[in-house]
């Protein structure tokens, strides 16, 4: 028998927080005290019957897999003295308690297990309705979410609105959690922001008040900026008579529109990427507009964006790959070279990692791939497995795209995506917006993007983030 105390059974489940589509692992693991004859079933606790999901008669033996359809995604398998569940394409309703029962010539004794699944729901929506005195009525709603969700109003400083809102939550099959929320506050404010949130999971979906594409805001601003000019010009030729009061006018006419041009920017900075702020650059450039307004452009851009400059670290370099001193290329040399081992190293694959990680900001970068047949880039968690064989995706903690024998352009997803290029990009962009939980992978030339992955519950948020790079070979 057991002896008293005694815990033959560890139950673990990786990874700890599971979104709905992903695969999760749950390990019953036996201590050596337990003897080969001893039978391994796992269950799951439902309120009018258990389900069995997968047995085995002795410790390493053959494992029954259950028959019954609904569970046809569910597998188990022996992994030295630990019988795995192997759950695929998660849905909310597995989440729940699993139970590990082992029984044999030395006693019998469960292991209980609880798995939580998470949904990330759609992003909110919100509307404005004006309603009398100067009111204005926001709406904010999403559905999806797993567990309930809940809401909070902010402004663009993330301070919580001071103002009473009525939210109502639901629950069906369909469409999971869904809420409603609602807050009426003057018309003037325009600084709303709805935020719906897993608290305990740590993630959200945000939408503002601001609704406008940037494209819209651009056109908005433009307009502005265009009668402003306008004014400008107008004022320039009726002064030429007026000498007295010509740089005190021109001066209250150049405040006017440079605070015009502030707050529009202002407005409009939550929503711009770096394409479409360049895209605007350029356009209020052909337009010859005062100065002043590009000069508050380029400061906007350098302010919400962080030019990277990267340097590779070439302790986390593969043995074939020779770093250059300044740490600013790589080479592969195509010999495994004699270097320090490092835990940091990888010793399977052709990756390096740079010096630098990242848990917050919005950074860009660009690698001169040249002419090279194969090449990987993108970013890596820093917990990353470094030794022996290692899948590229982002359960693993890599978001990276690839070029394979120089014509097939892959992103390593799960399964790949296959992505059609034309021409021959030399250079990629990359623009991490951790805050947004995005990453961006740009054709330089062409200024165009390649692709985009959304973090979701893939990445943690104390985890660094390293750009990565491989020659693909």
């Amino acid at each position: 028998l057991f002896l008293a105390g005694e815990v033959p059974i560890t139950i673990s489940i990786d990874p700890s927080v599971v979104c709905v589509g992903e695969q999760v692992t749950l390990s019953c693991q036996l201590t050596h005290s337990v003897p080969s004859d001893t039978g391994l079933l796992w269950y799951k606790k439902e309120k009018e019957r258990d389900t069995p999901l997968c047995s085995s008669s002795s410790l390493g033996g053959v494992v029954e897999q259950c028959q019954d359809e609904e569970w046809c995604r569910i597998k188990g398998r022996w992994e030295r003295r630990s019988l795995l569940l192997i759950i695929q394409q998660v849905q909310v309703t597995d989440e729940g308690e699993y139970i590990c029962a082992v029984s044999g010539s030395a006693g019998s004794q469960e292991a209980v297990t609880h798995l939580d699944v998470t949904a990330l729901g759609n992003k909110p929506t919100l509307e404005r309705d004006q309603q009398e005195e100067g009111m204005c009525r926001y709406t904010c709603k999403s559905k999806g979410w797993n567990p309930k969700p809940e809401v909070l109003w902010t402004n663009y400083g993330e301070s919580n609105k001071n103002v009473e809102a009525r939210t109502y939550v639901t629950w069906n099959e369909t469409d999971l959690f869904s809420l409603q929320s609602i807050m009426t506050v003057p018309c003037d404010d325009v600084d709303v922001k709805c935020v719906v949130t897993l608290v305990k999971e740590k993630i959200s979906r945000t939408v503002s008040q601001d609704a406008a594409t940037p494209l819209e805001e651009l056109a908005n601003t433009q307009t502005s900026l265009q009668t402003i000019s306008e004014k400008l010009h107008t004022l320039q030729e009726s002064l030429q008579t007026l000498e007295t009061s010509r740089e005190q006018d021109l001066q209250i006419l150049r405040e006017e529109m440079e605070g015009r041009i502030s707050k529009d920017l202002e407005a409009a900075k939550k929503s711009w990427t770096k394409e479409s702020l360049l895209e605007m650059e350029n356009k209020l450039g052909e337009q010859k507009f005062h100065s002043s307004s590009l000069l508050a452009l380029h400061y906007l851009t350098n302010y919400l964006i962080i030019a990277v400059d990267v340097t590779l670290d070439a302790d986390t370099a593969h043995p074939r790959l020779q770093v250059s001193e300044d740490g600013k290329s790589v080479t592969d040399t195509g010999v495994i070279r004699r270097v320090p081992v490092k835990e940091e190293r990888f010793d399977s694959h052709a990756f390096v990692l740079a010096k630098e990680g990242y848990t917050s900001g919005r950074l860009y970068w660009e690698v001169d791939v040249g002419k090279r047949r194969n090449w990987i880039l993108g970013v890596a968690q820093e917990t990353v497995t470094r030794k022996g064989t290692v899948v590229l995706s982002p359960q693993n903690g890599f978001w990276v795209i690839e070029l394979a024998d120089e014509q097939e352009y892959v992103v390593h997803t799960n399964p790949w995506t296959h992505l059609t290029v034309s021409g021959r990009p030399q250079k990629i962009g990359m623009f991490l917006d951790i805050s947004a939980k995005k990453l961006s992978f740009y054709i330089v030339h062409q200024k165009k993007v390649l692709y985009t992955f959304k973090f979701g519950c893939d990445l943690s948020q104390e985890v660094r983030l390293f750009p990565f790079f491989s020659t693909g070979s």
